[in-house]
């Protein structure tokens, strides 16, 4: 897989390397550049009362919230909670705002016992916080709710996944048996652990876990619950 660099941004952006910054979670690292301009908007959004419009303007003008939402709905419907590994990066020379990269899903399709939303969002750390004061804003949990609904229905659904799991698996299954041997494994055994993946998703299991995880986060009512996702509920 390509690595998350400054010259992976770039290329994607349309940017040089060199008006590129990428930051960890964590406000004592960055890999590229500086990570001082979010640290800033990050301590606003959470020291200033986002359900006014204004506060909520000031972050969306320096942060890709699409993206940032993006991060969550993906990271909560594969239930990982590996939150500590974030990486989010921006360019000057594009349009300015942190955007976040999608980095190590290796706790993915792993536990489907859990409320998707709270598993995330109730966990301790600074970027759960700042998405905890984004989401008091009506219209950005309205955004959200609206962001899951639409990704569930293209990509973040059983049918898309299995097919997606079916064509990666096909690939390699031929150089699987001479894999395993050499690790002292069986094909068997591999078979198993791409099915372990289809039966995350198998029979609406986790789209069931994920629309119950969002109804109780939110508190949403019946009739929200259809207007938002009527169409996944059948």
């Amino acid at each position: 897989r390509e690595r998350f660099s400054d010259e992976y941004v770039a290329s994607h952006m349309g940017v040089s390397p060199e008006s590129v910054d990428i930051a960890y979670s964590s406000a004592a690292y960055t890999q590229v550049g500086s990570n001082k301009d979010f640290l800033a908007v990050r301590e606003y959004a959470q020291s200033c009362d986002m359900r006014k419009a204004e506060n909520y303007q000031y972050v969306t003008d320096r942060v890709d919230v699409i993206s940032l939402m993006d991060w969550y709905i993906c990271r909560s419907y594969v239930g990982d909670n590996d939150i500590a590994n974030i990486r989010r990066c921006r360019s000057v020379e594009g349009d300015g705002k942190w955007h976040w990269m999608y980095f190590d899903v290796d706790w993915g399709f792993c536990w489907n016992d859990r409320n998707p939303i709270s598993n995330i969002l109730d966990r301790y750390g600074a970027d759960n916080a700042f998405m905890r004061a984004i989401l008091t804003n009506p219209d950005a949990q309205d955004t959200f709710l609206k962001r899951y609904a639409e990704l569930m229905g293209t990509v973040l659904n059983e049918e898309y996944i299995i097919g997606y799991i079916d064509n990666l698996a096909s690939q390699i299954d031929s150089e699987m048996p001479q894999d395993r041997t050499r690790w002292r494994s069986s094909y068997e055994r591999w078979q198993e652990e791409v099915q372990k993946l289809r039966d995350y998703v198998k029979d609406g299991k986790r789209t069931k876990s994920v629309l119950n995880g969002l109804k109780n986060y939110f508190y949403l009512s019946d009739a929200q619950m259809e207007d938002y996702f009527g169409d996944l509920m059948q």
